[in-house]
């Protein structure tokens, strides 16, 4: 809890930021942007804080890719390209990835990405706010809209090894997902 994850605007770079030491410090390295319009986007920390997860931007391909680094600017790979993709959660044993990818038509979908082999599984729910891992990796929590051209959101549940979803919390209201307790 003592490491924050950020976009270094000044340079384009991912970076970390030690709230104990008030000392912040690069992961990336990409030069200025007078040598590169390239930068990181969406990050996010590894269950053992480790590593972390995040977007990168290359403007003369246009192109997103997903990266992961180690928090010592270690053993930098890419483990998706392609459609514009957000790290969303990992999972608790750190050998998977929730992530948004974006379709063609601009609308998001959710799937899995397997940090060891970079394999991606799409998952067969929609989604527009939040997701993420139930703690013991069996459940994907996320909310949706109530029907599509309302902004009302509901609670799901989606259990990975059946492929099903269940509705948690339906009701006329804008219900949005917060995010597991731990036990």
């Amino acid at each position: 809890g003592r490491l924050i994850s950020y976009q270094d605007w000044n340079t384009g770079d991912v970076a970390i930021h030690n709230m104990v030491t008030g000392k912040d410090r690069q992961l990336t390295n990409k030069g200025s942007w007078a040598e590169s319009n390239d930068y990181a986007g969406y990050s996010l920390f590894s269950p053992d804080s480790k590593q972390v997860a995040y977007t990168w931007r290359i403007w003369s391909k246009n192109q997103t890719e997903l990266r992961i680094i180690g928090t010592d600017g270690s053993q930098s790979r890419v483990i998706y390209k392609g459609d514009d993709s957000w790290p969303v959660s990992w999972s608790s044993n750190g050998k998977y990835i929730l992530v948004k990818l974006m379709n063609k038509d601009q609308t998001w979908r959710p799937a899995i990405i397997t940090v060891a082999d970079s394999s991606v599984q799409d998952l067969a729910f929609q989604i527009s706010g939040a997701m993420c891992f139930s703690p013991d990796g069996k459940y994907i929590a996320y909310d949706t809209p109530q029907i599509k051209a309302v902004q009302q959101r509901d609670v799901y549940l989606y259990e990975i090894s059946t492929k099903r979803p269940f509705a948690m919390v339906k009701q006329p209201a804008d219900d949005g997902l917060r995010g597991w307790a731990p036990d």
